[in-house]
């Protein structure tokens, strides 16, 4: 998924934003703010651990396919990664802290429960909301003999294709559309994919309506929240 270019850059290269915790990603968020980095459309925080399950499964899949994700959505969103203190085998031997994941998750306002996830946000200098993608919920229940590395590809194509969709709107329109986007990726991935009951659809709709994202209001800018912590006002 997209990353920074270099500063001055006309267009961002299509990089992942490694961060070693929540004093780097905020570093970049001020450099964001006052210019001097190159701005995306959309902002991504991929919030996982390596805890068993999903987690590593993810863990895995982003060491293993940095470069797919790149290229998926190119200059369309910024995706910081998070890695800091400890060699963990599902984050391919690179230094990971999941104390970190929850200092970043805790900025933005995303419960613990809500990981493995992805949080989007717009503009971070006029963003107060942000847009919490639940993975599990995304990705789904496996189909048998279908494994993690493929459901995951699956799932991140088609955010990308809903982060294609909404790039180009007013900051202020993106995440209302990427919400509603995600909804019909998710629906296209096989949210709907076998005749249900009145109970199960109700159920499917709940299912459908979590893994389309949450959008939260934060009480102050993502930008403004990442100057207080470091004691800079503006």
């Amino acid at each position: 998924m997209g990353g920074t270019g270099e500063v001055g850059s006309a267009t961002p290269m299509a990089v992942m934003e490694p961060v070693t915790g929540l004093q780097q990603f905020l570093t970049v968020l001020t450099e964001l703010r006052f210019g001097q980095r190159e701005g995306y459309p959309f902002y991504c925080a991929l919030l996982y651990t390596v805890a068993a399950g999903l987690d590593a499964d993810l863990a895995r899949y982003v060491d293993e396919h940095e470069e797919e994700l790149d290229a998926m959505t190119g200059d369309k969103c910024l995706v910081f990664r998070v890695g800091d203190v400890r060699s963990e085998p599902a984050a391919g031997h690179r230094p990971f802290s999941s104390h970190e994941v929850y200092r970043i998750a805790e900025l933005l306002g995303v419960p613990a429960r809500s990981l493995p996830c992805a949080v989007f946000f717009a503009g971070p200098d006029a963003s107060r909301e942000v847009l919490t993608l639940r993975l599990a919920s995304f990705v789904g229940a496996l189909p048998e003999g279908e494994t993690s590395s493929r459901a995951l590809n699956r799932a991140f194509r088609g955010i990308a294709s809903a982060l294609a969709d909404c790039s180009g709107l007013p900051e202020d329109d993106r995440l209302a559309c990427l919400r509603a986007s995600l909804r019909a990726e998710h629906e296209r991935l096989g949210g709907h994919a076998t005749p249900a009951t009145v109970g199960e659809r109700i159920q499917d709709a709940g299912a459908t309506a979590e893994a389309a994202g949450s959008i939260i209001t934060l009480g102050t800018t993502i930008a403004a929240a990442a100057a207080k912590a470091f004691g800079i006002g503006f």
